[in-house]
């Protein structure tokens, strides 16, 4: 959780990108809780946890891992293939913004290699209370 909230006050991703991507973080963090207590950190994920987590999102159910919600509609249904990719990119980009930031380095996290293609060129920067970001590389999709 606290890298998560670091992450959010650090984010260069517009206001909505982060406030969709948070919960989906969340999400990653129950996860490791529940099926890997040694892994609740990003610090702690392996290649084989990264796999695991990427396939137990493939046949995901929508409500799985999340937090108190009042709102149950379609809960128990199959995740949409939007919510997985949403899941996986969250994931990787929030990998890639912790190499990026130099908070992890990619040898540390086995698993940063595997999601992460680290992005090259300046660093896009958000100035404080700016819904706007100046244009930058895309790291998606790959060269």
């Amino acid at each position: 959780m606290e890298m998560v909230l670091r992450w959010w006050k650090f984010s260069t991703n517009e206001p909505g990108t982060i406030r969709t991507k948070f919960p989906l973080l969340l999400v990653a963090g129950r996860w490791a809780a529940e099926r890997h207590l040694e892994a609740t950190s990003p610090q702690a994920w392996t290649r084989d946890i990264a796999a695991e987590y990427i396939a137990d999102t493939v046949i995901a159910v929508r409500g799985q891992w999340a937090g108190h919600n009042r709102n149950r509609t379609g809960w128990g249904e199959p995740l949409s293939a939007s919510g997985k990719a949403g899941r996986v990119d969250t994931i990787r980009s929030f990998f890639c913004d912790l190499i990026e930031w130099e908070w992890i380095t990619p040898g540390s996290i086995p698993a940063a290699s595997w999601l992460c293609r680290c992005r090259s060129g300046p660093v896009a920067t958000r100035t404080p209370g700016s819904s706007t970001m100046p244009p930058g590389p895309s790291s998606w999709p790959p060269d």
